[in-house]
């Protein structure tokens, strides 16, 4: 097993954001919540909001500056039909990566830890996700999606087919989503001409 550098950063948690004052404090919180034994940082890339989202990410860079590096931009790049997790990922030198979007945010505190435990100890695996719940904006849970009753390793099969479920990004809900760094590090010319991200993003990296 490759042994881990005190200083190195494992995780990069990369969060895509744009209107989302409402929700932002959730998922950053659930981040910084986050207990391992290893360090992370979070790329939190704002994609030119026009209501107070900017503003509660510096509040927090203010206070967490060696952990939180956002990216502000000032034009709106999904508008202009570029594709903004590529960018962010780009940004990453690191081990693995974990996705939340800005809506989105992590209930359990060890969310990170298991799964980079698996990933050390299993260096086949190219994907990691888990089950999770669906609120409303008061985060009243509306449902919850458990696609397995117990631990395992998911067939290519289960993926493809559960895609045709398309909210939350298919099959793997895509804040549940972490993966090792260098499976992206050349995406194929699919991901760029599909009209959503996430999705075949999870076929590439199964």
């Amino acid at each position: 097993m490759e042994s881990i550098n005190d200083n190195e950063i494992m995780v990069s948690i990369c969060c895509i954001t744009y209107n989302h004052e409402k929700y932002i404090k959730y998922a950053l919180d659930s981040f910084l919540m986050q207990e391992t034994d290893f360090k992370y940082e979070i790329i939190i890339h704002d994609d030119a909001s026009t209501d107070n989202t900017p503003n509660i990410i510096k509040e927090y860079e203010c206070k967490y500056p060696e952990i939180i590096k956002p990216i502000y931009r000032k034009e709106n790049q999904y508008s202009k039909g570029k594709r903004i997790l590529p960018f962010t990922l780009n940004n990453a030198k690191v081990r693995y990566i974990a996705i939340c979007e800005g809506d989105d945010y992590w209930t359990d505190k060890n969310k990170l830890q298991i799964q980079v435990d698996y990933f050390e100890s299993h260096k086949n695996c190219t994907l990691c996700f888990h089950s999770y719940d669906l609120v409303d904006g008061n985060n009243k849970i509306l449902n919850n999606y458990d696609r397995y009753d117990y631990d395992c390793i998911s067939p290519m099969e289960d993926i493809i087919i559960g895609g045709k479920e398309y909210w939350g990004g298919g099959f793997c809900i895509t804040p549940s989503l972490m993966f090792p760094r260098k499976i992206v590090d050349n995406l194929p010319n699919y991901y760029y001409n599909c009209s959503v991200g996430d999705y075949p993003l999870q076929l590439y990296c199964a």
